[in-house]
């Protein structure tokens, strides 16, 4: 199982390289209403 978070833009694009790799994969799409907790970002190059 893989659990990811990403915005709504990269949807369809996740959802075509999950697909390619996996054709019989199965995909929850959830809408988050609020998210709490300790979020960490890497910093980017």
């Amino acid at each position: 199982m893989l659990y990811t978070v990403i915005s709504s833009d990269s949807e369809e694009k996740l959802i075509r390289e999950v697909k390619k790799t996996d054709p019989m994969a199965f995909v929850n799409i959830l809408q988050t209403k609020m998210l709490k907790g300790n979020f960490i970002m890497k910093k980017q190059d």
